[in-house]
């Protein structure tokens, strides 16, 4: 594998580091938008989890202007608070809260004026196995029979199942794989020909995530 696991061992460590057992605690992920691409120009979200307090913008310095993500670690039964402030050229803002699943908590600027103050006020709620991190999975080293898939796992402790199969295949009917750590090989695979693969974090045998992807490759 190409990949470097700096990010990897930093996200293991910060988990390992958490007292609270992984099906407690999970990860949210924030991000924002601009669609001019200067930043925020001021505007702030802020996210009030538990008692942490952190206020967050685009200010085209440690970002492109364009998007930034930041993942938000919570627990479960904590308080999720959004509040807005606006800065200038609010029109241009958007913004989304993803949930461990990477399904959409709460969304605002996308096609309307986002609201200003307390935007949004719920609940943590992590599942009790969660998949990799979407925007982590990488495939390379693509050959005509064989390709690597590597991730960041969001629980080191648990193995990860992929389903791969030609590209638009239904999910259910594909070859499954089951890996540990941060990477795999699929072999077998056919030349010249478009697949789909498709990750899900295995806890244990009763207890496995929701598959995330379709990720989508095609062999020499």
């Amino acid at each position: 594998m190409k990949r470097s696991f700096t990010l990897f061992f930093f996200f293991l460590s910060l988990l390992l580091s958490n007292t609270t057992s992984a099906q407690d605690s999970c990860f949210y992920t924030l991000n924002l938008f601009d669609s001019f691409g200067d930043g925020w120009n001021g505007n702030l979200v802020t996210v009030i989890t538990g008692d942490d307090t952190t206020s967050y913008t685009l200010n085209g310095i440690d970002d492109d202007g364009l998007s930034n993500s930041f993942s938000i670690p919570v627990v479960s039964g904590d308080t999720i608070i959004i509040s807005f402030t606006s800065g200038l050229f609010v029109t241009e803002v958007s913004y989304e809260l993803i949930d461990a699943n990477f399904l959409p908590v709460f969304s605002d600027g996308f096609g309307a004026p986002v609201m200003l103050g307390e935007v949004f006020n719920g609940t943590a709620d992590c599942p009790s196995c969660t998949p990799p991190f979407s925007n982590s999975v990488d495939i390379e080293d693509i050959r005509a029979f064989q390709a690597d898939v590597s991730w960041i796992p969001t629980d080191p402790l648990a193995s990860t199942l992929l389903e791969f199969g030609p590209s638009g295949f239904l999910p259910g009917s594909g070859e499954y794989q089951l890996a540990s750590g941060a990477g795999t090989t699929l072999f077998n695979l056919m030349e010249d020909t478009e697949y789909d693969v498709y990750l899900a974090g295995n806890c244990s045998e009763m207890d496995t995530s929701i598959f995330i992807g379709p990720f989508t490759f095609r062999t020499r």
